[in-house]
C-alpha cells in the first residue's frame, strides 16, 4: 500500500512542476523579445551610422574638389585686390558648380571668401566651401531618430607673397604660459596673436601685470585657454580659445650652408683706398679682418674698445660669435648686407652702442647714418668644434640696449630668406632663449625664427618699439614702459603655395 502512495506523490509532484517549467519558457520569450528589439535597435543604428559616414565622406570630396577649383581663380587681379564673394566671381562660380556637380543643391553649398570659421578665418588667398544636408533614417527610426543632419568643409589656399597676419606665434603645443604678457606699462600688439599651446589652466595665453593694459589689434587666439590677471585690462579683436595649432610656416625651410653662395668663405682683409678704413676695419677674430677665426680656432669677434671708434663688419661666417660692446668710450658699428652666420658662441650687443644696417652704396662714406641694407643673423653650433663639454657651441642672442643707445637692424632682402632678420637652428645642440631689453632707440624689422627657442622681451623706456614679427617656441613679453610691437606685413614672413590647408 506504501508503495503505492509513493508512486501516486511522485506522479501528482511531476505533474505539478510541469507548469513551473511552462512559466519559465514564457518568461525566456519575453526575454528574448525584448533582447531582440535591442539587437535590432542597435543593428538600426549600427546601419544608419555606417551610412552618415558614407554620405559624410561623399561630402567632404565634393568639398575638397570645389575649394580646391575654386581657389584657382584667387589670384585674379580683382579677387586679390579685395577678396570677397563680390569680388571674386570666377572664384565662387567654379567652386559652386564642382559642388552641384558632385549632386549637391546649391542651397547646401556655402562659398566663403575668405574663410568664415575655423583656423584660417580671415585668410587672404583662402576660400572656404562648406556642404550641409539632411539624410532620412532607415531603421532609426524604431528608436525615434526621424533622420541625420550631416556637414562637411574644406578650405583651400592659393598663396604667392601672402604675409603670416601674426605679430607673436608660439608653436608650443602643451606648455603653460607659453604666450605671457605681463609688466606694469602698456603694451600695443598691432597684429594677431596665436599661442599653439592646449593648455587649460594657467592658461596657454595669459596676460597679467599689477597694472597692466593690453591693446591687441587682431585676435588673440589660443589652443587651449586665455587667462587675464584681475588687475590687467585686455582688449582684443577676438578673444579665439581652443582654435587649430598653426603649424610652423617655415619648418621646410633650408638652412643656409657654410661656403655656399648665399653664406660666403670670411672675406679677405678690408681696406678701401681714401676712406682711411684700414683703421675702422673689424679687429681680429672678425671676418674682413686680417686674421679672422677659423672653425679650428673659433675666437670670435669681440668689438670692444676703450676709445671713440667707428668699424664695419661684414657677413660671412663668425667662428665663435660676435660680440658688440660698448665700454667707456662712444662705439658706432655699421653692418653690411647679407648673412652673419654664427657658429657657436652666439651674438650680442650691448651698452649705449650705435648700430644700425647700411647700404652697400654708402657702407664705406665716412658716415653713412641711413638705416638701409639687410642681414640674416643665423645662430647656431660650430661644426667643427661643437662638443660635450660646450666648446665651440651655439650661445644665447641677446640685445641690451642701454640708454645713449640707438639699434636699427633691417631684414634680409635676398630671395630665399626674404624679410628675415633673426634665425635659430632647431636641431643645434641646445635652445636658449633669444632676449631684447630696450631701454633706448631699438628696432629691429623682420622675422625673429626661433622654433625650439623661447623669445624675451623686456620694455622699460618711455617709448619702446618692437618691430619684429615673432615665431617662437615660447614668448614672454612685459616690462615696465610703454612698448608697442608693430605689423608691417612687408616686413612679415610670407607663405606660398597652393592646395587643400583644411
Amino acid at each position: 500500500m506504501s508503495s503505492t502512495t509513493d508512486r501516486l506523490g511522485r506522479l501528482i509532484g511531476r505533474r505539478r512542476a510541469r507548469p513551473a517549467r511552462g512559466r519559465e519558457r514564457g518568461q525566456v520569450l519575453v526575454i528574448f523579445a525584448f533582447g531582440a528589439i535591442g539587437i535590432l535597435a542597435v543593428a538600426a543604428l549600427v546601419f544608419d551610422v555606417g551610412q552618415n559616414l558614407f554620405e559624410r565622406r561623399k561630402q567632404q570630396d565634393a568639398a575638397d574638389a570645389a575649394a580646391l577649383g575654386g581657389a584657382r581663380w584667387l589670384p585674379v587681379a580683382a579677387c586679390r585686390a579685395a577678396e570677397s564673394v563680390a569680388s571674386c566671381p570666377e572664384a565662387y562660380a567654379a567652386a559652386l558648380d564642382l559642388a552641384t556637380d558632385h549632386g549637391y543643391a546649391a542651397s547646401q553649398v556655402t562659398v566663403n571668401i575668405p574663410p568664415a570659421s575655423g583656423p584660417f578665418a580671415g585668410y587672404k588667398g583662402h576660400l572656404q566651401v562648406s556642404i550641409q544636408g539632411n539624410r532620412a533614417s532607415y531603421f532609426a527610426g524604431v528608436v525615434g531618430i526621424a533622420g541625420f543632419s550631416i556637414g562637411a568643409s574644406a578650405v583651400a589656399a592659393n598663396i604667392n607673397e601672402y604675409p603670416l597676419p601674426y605679430s607673436l606665434l608660439a608653436l608650443n603645443p602643451t606648455a603653460c604660459k607659453a604666450g605671457h604678457i605681463h609688466g606694469n606699462g602698456t603694451l600695443d600688439v598691432e597684429g594677431s596673436i596665436m599661442v599653439n599651446s592646449t593648455c587649460t589652466s594657467p592658461g596657454a595665453l595669459t596676460f597679467d601685470g599689477n597694472p597692466a593694459t593690453v591693446s591687441v589689434g587682431g585676435d588673440c587666439a589660443t589652443g587651449g585657454e586665455i587667462s587675464t590677471g584681475p588687475s590687467t585690462t585686455t582688449s582684443c579683436d577676438a578673444y579665439l580659445e581652443d582654435q587649430t595649432p598653426i603649424a610652423d610656416p617655415l619648418t621646410d625651410l633650408k638652412v643656409p650652408v657654410i661656403g655656399s653662395s648665399i653664406v660666403p668663405a670670411p672675406p679677405a682683409a678690408v681696406n678701401v683706398t681714401g676712406l682711411h678704413l684700414a683703421s675702422n676695419r673689424p679687429p681680429n677674430g672678425c671676418p674682413g679682418s686680417t686674421t679672422p677665426a677659423t672653425a679650428s680656432n673659433p675666437a670670435g669677434c669681440d668689438i670692444s674698445f676703450n676709445r671713440d671708434k667707428i668699424v664695419r663688419i661684414y657677413p660671412g661666417v663668425y667662428y665663435g660669435g660676435l660680440k658688440i660692446r660698448q665700454t667707456s668710450q662712444p662705439l658706432t658699428v655699421y653692418m653690411a648686407p647679407g648673412i652673419y652666420y654664427m657658429a657657436g658662441g652666439g651674438f650680442e650687443v650691448s651698452g649705449a652702442v650705435v648700430f644700425r644696417t647700411v647700404d652697400a652704396a654708402t657702407l664705406l662714406n665716412p658716415l653713412p647714418t641711413a638705416v638701409g641694407g639687410g642681414v640674416l643673423i643665423y645662430n647656431t653650433d660650430n661644426p667643427s668644434t661643437c662638443s660635450a663639454s660646450g666648446t665651440g657651441c651655439i650661445r644665447p642672442i641677446n640685445f641690451a640696449n642701454t640708454s645713449g643707445g640707438d639699434v636699427r637692424v633691417m631684414p634680409y632682402t635676398g630671395k630665399t630668406y626674404a624679410g628675415m632678420v633673426i634665425w635659430q637652428d632647431r636641431n643645434a645642440s641646445s635652445q636658449p632663449a633669444m632676449s631684447m631689453e630696450g631701454n633706448a632707440t631699438l628696432s629691429v624689422k623682420g622675422a625673429i625664427y626661433l622654433p625650439k627657442a623661447d623669445f624675451k622681451f623686456t620694455g622699460n623706456g618711455g617709448g619702446n618699439v618692437l618691430d619684429a614679427q615673432v615665431i617662437c617656441d615660447e614668448f614672454d613679453v612685459g616690462g615696465n614702459g610703454n612698448l608697442t610691437v608693430t605689423y608691417d606685413p612687408n616686413d612679415a614672413v610670407k607663405i606660398g603655395g597652393a592646395g587643400l590647408v583644411q
